[in-house]
């Protein structure tokens, strides 16, 4: 089955399109959407392949668009390591989705998310059964062995609006040429801004959080937070700035983690660019970063506010601790040591 380009595709109260084994559906530029009542989504059960590859029109704005479901793609693995399900998505939009995308339970390493936009623009869900529900996370991962979200090309994956961008529970990702900006989280009274990944892994199996070139974070309340078992790498990063809380807020006790923080080209008017708190962690590195607060607001006053680098609550580590080359010579915002 293939849609024609540059249709619309009003998907019936509660509908869902299902792709099984052996099936690949490719649509081509197309937007779907329900009336009104949300609509289930697309569901990729173990083996299929759904190809959304669509691309800009004139005025920048993708002309492939998913709005109005439960979980606009939802890719259900096998855990077995084979009939993997395969997503493609390339330059689509997906808009007012309770999940925009979600990956079980496999190994996702020929899938590739790249210039799609997340978004909600009403800041809540108006169609029923959700209708005034504020979504919480655009992509979110279930145990995943391995996937890449961005890649190649201009035009990075943006994610806005909601309260994270994306939650990675028991999972491995590297996620590169992508912008976090403007989430919100619309739980909480006043409302406050959000966070861009967040990772969570209470199991004795190690993760690996991996964020890479041309991305960025904007407008937040942290830009990455994680705990649990998590080994984490974060390298050639664009800039974390306007962080009202921490950068990059790692709290990772009592596991053997090894933690690469490298080569930022810039943290500014962030509360604390970089924290690391954990006991027994294998090493810590943060190296070559740049650390900017002139005009910088406060918006905490605990022992660790303003502060570049801190690293605390360290009884035992296996490797190198090493901090080194951070420009910081900087207006009002010092290096707190190891404690």
């Amino acid at each position: 089955m293939v849609f024609a380009p540059g249709v619309e595709i009003t998907v019936d109260d509660g509908g869902e399109l299902t792709i099984n084994l052996a099936s690949t559906i490719p649509i081509a530029p197309s937007h779907l959407f329900s009336c009104d009542e949300m609509w289930q989504g697309i569901t990729v059960n173990p083996g299929g392949v759904f190809n959304f590859n669509g691309s800009l029109s004139g005025n920048d704005d993708n002309i492939c668009k998913i709005e109005n479901a439960e979980v606009a793609v939802n890719a259900i693995g096998n855990g077995s390591g084979s009939l993997n399900p395969s997503i493609y998505l390339n330059h689509v939009t997906f808009n007012n989705n309770l999940i925009s995308t979600k990956l079980t339970d496999d190994n996702y390493g020929s899938t590739f998310l790249r210039s799609c936009k997340y978004e909600c623009e009403s800041g809540y869900l108006t169609k029923i059964p959700h209708q005034g529900v504020y979504p919480q996370n655009h992509i979110l991962l279930e145990d995943v062995s391995a996937v890449t979200i961005g890649g190649s090309g201009n035009v990075p994956n943006t994610f806005t609006d909601i309260y994270s961008g994306i939650k990675m529970v028991r999972s491995n990702a590297y996620v590169l040429s992508s912008h976090f900006k403007d989430l919100k989280n619309n739980n909480v009274g006043p409302s406050q801004n959000g966070i861009g990944i967040i990772t969570e892994n209470l199991t004795n199996v190690p993760c690996t959080l991996e964020v890479g070139a041309a991305t960025q974070f904007k407008n937040l309340h942290r830009g990455i937070f994680s705990r649990g078992n998590f080994n984490i790498d974060i390298h050639n990063v664009v800039y974390f700035r306007d962080i009202d809380d921490i950068s990059i807020a790692l709290f990772h006790s009592n596991y053997n983690n090894k933690v690469v923080i490298d080569n930022v080209e810039d943290f500014s008017r962030t509360n604390i660019g970089v924290l690391v708190s954990g006991r027994n962690l294998y090493s810590v590195i943060v190296s070559n970063n740049e650390f900017t607060n002139t005009d910088f607001v406060e918006t905490s006053t605990g022992s660790f506010q303003n502060t570049a680098i801190t690293l605390r609550g360290f009884s035992s580590t296996s490797g190198a601790v090493e901090v080194f080359n951070n420009n910081q010579q900087i207006t009002e915002l010092v290096f707190m040591p190891l404690i």
